[in-house]
């Protein structure tokens, strides 16, 4: 996370995170921004702690998201 923070990416919202029983954290994801981008990134320890990043453009999401509800 502190490479990302030096790359300017900032967090939107602070992290989801679910713990077992014994307090450990087993998932967690984060979603950041910058400069018109988002970026969520997950670990989900069920999958032999994958780490997980999916990043868009906010702009063609939004134009996507606006052509679907023209269209539907």
């Amino acid at each position: 996370m502190g490479e990302l923070r030096e790359r300017d990416w900032k967090q939107a919202r602070e992290p989801d995170k679910r713990r077992g029983p014994d307090g450990v954290i087993y998932d967690a994801s984060v979603v950041l921004k910058q400069r018109g981008w988002t970026m969520v990134a997950e670990y989900l320890s069920s999958q032999v702690g994958v780490i997980t990043l999916l990043a868009y453009d906010d702009a063609c999401m939004k134009k996507i998201n606006a052509d679907a509800g023209q269209a539907g």
